[in-house]
């Protein structure tokens, strides 16, 4: 359900998590309750603490469909992994639902411009900074979506003239011959391996093939990075370029093997050109992990740059 409900959206061009858009209901009326609060309490205008309840109470009601599609997103783009952001925010969450829900009911309890209103408030406050800071370190201080940079490798180049690169782990291996490219992508794990090409060093933009070994067989998906986001390239207007797929799993060792055109046709493709350099990201899953919108967590990618 959850799938269909973000394919959806893609086709209308929104591709984006559907949280932030919505924390805004939340963040917003919290803050804007403190501060009324706090002017009512500072100059005595009591009907501003009417004022502050009711955002309160518009903050608890948009709370549960903010963490509904924060759950939603953490599933659908994080494939549900165990991210420390996550469960921080997931807490902050938690204890903010407290903190309002308390709130409210000592309304009927003491009186509305007692000082045990105003420390909910401002701890309400503080809670959704938290809380907000959880989101920018998941989204910009681990950078999902930007791989760590490596310096420029040169590859070594074997008798059948295969160029073989290796970085932090990953191992990549290719031979231009005319118009195509035969590649293999190599990591240590049991869960899925990725590589992108792209003109900088950023999931957005880059053309990625990224895949996993289930039961034998290699399952592995022609796909486009927008923003923190990949997808099919079918779904940018494109297709599945590649042929002669085919991966193995050996003594916990994942290698994809496929062939794909230089120029591949799709639209938002980098076009490999021999002889110029080209940014190539990678990035792997947790052990076993099979689904392929998994977080690769904030040290399971890299990146460097190489030379078809």
């Amino acid at each position: 359900m959850a799938n269909a409900l973000y394919s959806f959206l893609h086709s209308f061009g929104f591709a984006h998590p559907l949280h932030p858009v919505l924390v805004h209901l939340v963040i917003g009326p919290i803050i804007a309750a403190l501060l009324f609060y706090l002017i009512g309490w500072l100059f005595k205008k009591p009907t501003l603490y009417t004022t502050a309840r009711q955002l309160n109470v518009f903050a608890l009601v948009a709370w549960f469909p903010t963490v509904t599609m924060g759950v939603l997103d953490w599933i659908h783009f994080y494939g549900a992994a165990n991210i420390p952001e996550i469960r921080w925010k997931a807490l902050g969450a938690s204890v903010l639902l407290v903190l309002l829900v308390v709130n409210i009911l000592l309304y009927k309890k003491i009186d509305k411009g007692s000082k045990i209103h105003l420390v909910l408030y401002l701890a309400a406050g503080l809670t959704v900074a938290f809380v907000g800071l959880m989101g920018g370190d998941l989204v910009y201080g681990s950078k999902p979506a930007v791989a760590k940079v490596t310096p420029v490798v040169a590859p070594t180049v074997t008798t059948q003239g295969v160029k073989h690169v290796s970085v932090d782990g990953f191992t990549l291996d290719y031979q231009v011959e005319g118009p195509l490219v035969h590649m293999k992508v190599s990591y240590k794990t049991t869960g899925w391996v990725g590589v992108g090409f792209g003109k900088q060093p950023v999931m957005d933009g880059a053309h990625i093939i990224i895949g996993y070994i289930s039961h034998g067989k290699a399952v592995v998906q022609d796909d486009l990075g927008e923003g923190h986001y990949h997808a099919s390239e079918q779904q940018f207007g494109g297709k599945s370029s590649l042929t002669d797929v085919s991966g193995t799993l050996v003594n916990g060792v994942t290698t994809l093997e496929w062939t794909m055109p230089l120029r591949t046709g799709n639209p938002k493709d980098i076009v490999l050109v021999p002889g110029q350099p080209v940014s190539v990201i990678f990035a792997h899953g947790g052990m076993d992990a099979k689904n392929l919108t998994s977080y690769h967590g904030p040290n399971g990618n890299t990146s460097t740059q190489i030379t078809f």
